[in-house]
């Protein structure tokens, strides 16, 4: 399933909401070429990275177990070294083979299953596929005089190049022109330019350029599904009048949020932002200007969630929360301010507010560590309570609740309250 990623958190505009099927379907005409602006451009390549893991694995897996069967296998293998190589290996041979390719090849592998592979694996696949490119070039020499060639198991390096090592278009065929350069290079300076190795370069070298157009063509077809997934997710995910994500993603995201935060004893935050008196608003100055105001405090609310695993959503209606991870009481009371302030100071007109001549909000607040016995819903209820309150006192408030909790039901804690303040 397509998570979006931490950049992919913040919301789009209105007009970007309304016009990412038609801007993405223009995109895959051109020539067939997908092209991505700067920002998708990066979350692709996130996103491609953990696509392509799994696969890298099962492609380095095989030819590796391949040529340890052939360079330490038993029976037929031994009979075919023997062909290879005679009945005495070269020391550099077996350098290359157990010095060099098995020890990247495994290292590479390794890195996979690590959490090394968001930061080097990219880097190390660019050094390692050409490294073992050379190595088969070097092998390739060495049977020559024997009259034996590896150009054909080189042409799987070359396609491995492509298809094995998980990288992008312009990486593979970097890799692969580096080993066509390195082959040629070698094959001159050993003195093998012969009929036999001007027809394996043309083999390679028609091989490698077939393959190349292969690659790119997936490639593009795995962009094409990447754009699709993302616009099926926003389609079901956004909000189509504000742009930001809507009830249906907050529903999701606060219980992945509310497991995650219970393993790693961290801080729920949750903001729900009403508008002050926005029937009134709608009843003054139309329903076409609601629409407009709701999308201007969106884009406004939408500032809050700043990282990662924050996110803002439309809740309701006039109503919005924001859900934040790792977070504090102090935190949230000061972004509340914040959020407070800067719709002050957009100054939205609202002449029939008795609150103040422009566009104001409540916010209720909760603050909680998530705990067995707890639940996510009492958690909102409680963010709906410190809400409650802030209109209750005359509106454009901020009012944070963090008190100890097990479930709450709307209007249980305001009853509760009230019975204290009478019998006190």
């Amino acid at each position: 399933m397509f998570r979006p990623s931490a950049s992919t958190s913040q919301p789009a505009t209105s007009r970007q909401a309304a016009g990412w099927a038609e801007a993405w379907a223009g995109v895959r005409q051109r020539a067939g070429r997908v092209h991505l602006d700067v920002a998708t451009e990066r979350e692709f390549r996130e996103w491609y990275k953990h696509y392509v893991r799994p696969r890298v694995r099962s492609a380095l897996w095989l030819p590796m177990a391949t040529l340890l069967l052939v360079l330490l296998g038993p029976g037929p293998f031994n009979t075919l070294r023997d062909i290879w190589f005679g009945s005495e290996p070269p020391l550099a041979l077996q350098i290359v083979g157990f010095g060099i390719v098995l020890p990247s090849t495994l290292a590479i592998l390794t890195i996979t299953y690590t959490s090394l592979y968001d930061r080097f694996y990219a880097v190390a696949a660019q050094i390692v596929c050409p490294l073992h490119g050379a190595c088969f070039i070097a092998m390739d020499v060495m049977m020559r005089p024997n009259g034996y060639s590896l150009g054909s198991w080189l042409v799987l390096v070359l396609l491995g190049s492509y298809f094995s090592y998980g990288m992008l278009v312009h990486q593979g065929i970097r890799s692969a022109l580096l080993m066509l350069s390195t082959y040629v290079a070698i094959g001159l300076m050993s003195g093998l330019d012969s009929v036999q190795w001007r027809m394996d370069l043309a083999a390679i070298t028609f091989a490698s350029t077939f393959s190349g157009y292969l690659f790119y063509m997936l490639h593009q077809a795995v962009r094409a599904n990447y754009l699709e997934r993302r616009n099926m997710h926003d389609r079901i995910h956004r909000d189509a009048l504000t742009g930001i994500y809507n009830r249906r993603m907050f529903d999701e995201h606060i219980e992945r949020l509310w497991q995650q935060a219970l393993r790693e004893r961290a801080v729920l935050g949750l903001l729900i932002v009403d508008i002050d008196h926005f029937k009134d608003y709608n009843d003054s100055l139309g329903h076409q200007a609601g629409d407009d105001c709701l999308a201007k405090i969106a884009k406004l609310l939408a500032t809050g969630a700043r990282r990662p695993l924050d996110i803002t959503a439309r809740y309701g209606g006039e109503e919005f929360a924001i859900l934040l991870y790792g977070t504090d009481r102090g935190s949230i009371e000061e972004l509340s301010q914040q959020l407070q302030a800067a719709i002050a100071a957009a100054a939205l007109p609202h002449p029939a507010s008795p609150v103040k001549p422009y566009v104001t909000i409540s916010v209720g607040g909760a603050c909680v560590i998530p705990a067995v016995g707890r639940s996510q819903y009492g958690f909102i209820q409680l963010a709906d309570e410190a809400l409650y309150a802030a209109k209750e006192r005359g509106r454009n408030r901020v009012v944070i609740m963090d008190r100890e909790y097990e479930t709450l039901r709307t209007g249980a804690f305001r009853s509760y309250k009230a019975a204290n303040d009478v019998a006190a």
